[in-house]
């Protein structure tokens, strides 16, 4: 649960070059309008606009985001070090090629990516294991809201009425 808690606040923080969204500026309250109204990817807005909770649900649940993106934290070496569980690692799931393989992975560079190796990787142990929840929870949907205006961001009822009336 904790490093749940460590991966998604990591996972807020790396879209630091994002703006959340800001009731003071006019292109975030015509973002924000123009989404609604015009309903561009077919999330269903006009059936809950008179209902206020319902349409922030729709912009703030990831699982309603019709758009279906993600965004992930890079797998890097030091990530993958917090990822896998020695247990797992220990195990019969993996090989013995497989662990040494990964095992000389881990002794490179803490900052080297290894995203291109995220599938193979993940692979290597056995689907409801603790390394591979851990590396799934490294990866999460977005809600509308973080598309538009970055991760973490979450529109309440006021920005949405300074969005409508503006």
């Amino acid at each position: 649960m904790i490093k749940s808690i460590i991966l998604t606040t990591m996972m807020l923080t790396s879209f630091g070059s994002f703006a959340e969204f800001d009731q003071s500026n006019p292109a975030h309250l015509l973002t924000l309008k123009t989404e609604v109204n015009d309903d561009p990817i077919g999330m269903g807005y006009s059936g809950v606009t008179n209902v206020t909770s319902r349409l922030l649900a729709m912009l703030n649940e990831p699982e309603q985001n019709v758009g279906g993106e993600n965004t992930s934290i890079e797998l890097t070496v030091d990530a993958l070090f917090d990822a896998v569980d020695p247990a797992d690692l220990d195990g019969p799931q993996v090989s013995q090629g497989e662990r040494d393989l990964l095992l000389s992975l881990m002794a490179r560079d803490l900052s080297l990516s290894l995203e291109h190796r995220r599938t193979q990787i993940r692979a290597w142990f056995r689907t409801n294991s603790t390394t591979v929840n851990n590396l799934d929870a490294m990866i999460r949907l977005l809600s509308r809201a973080e598309v538009l205006f970055g991760a973490g961001t979450v529109i309440s009822k006021a920005d949405w009425l300074a969005a409508r009336d503006s």
